[in-house]
């Protein structure tokens, strides 16, 4: 879920994900896009960011349906950051061989 700073106005998502472990999606909603989304995969790691484009009803209520593509950067073992600017329903972060930080900034 993405948490609006009432100082800055901004919504932020930050966490970290263990190796092998996909996070929960984390909405997204028209009124907020553009949205910045990094990854930074600890030392051995690799990240990536995945995005739908399914009903936000699907999403939350854990369809398996839901279609979940790679965003442009792909696969990273470095820090790595994309906007997403088009009408995202929902984004999360893979992690394998170590853990990922990764944020959402909108």
């Amino acid at each position: 879920m993405l948490s609006l700073d009432p100082r800055t106005k901004q919504r932020t998502h930050r966490e970290t994900v263990p190796s092998g472990a996909t996070s929960a999606p984390v909405l997204l909603a028209r009124e907020i896009l553009p949205a910045t989304v990094a990854v930074h995969p600890a030392a051995g790691a690799t990240g990536r960011i995945e995005y739908t484009l399914a009903p936000r009803a699907d999403v939350e209520a854990g369809l398996a349906t839901v279609k979940w593509l790679t965003w442009p950067v792909g696969d990273t073992t470095i820090p790595a950051a994309d906007i997403i600017e088009g009408p995202a329903t929902a984004v999360r972060c893979v992690a394998t061989g170590g853990s990922v930080d990764w944020e959402v900034l909108a």
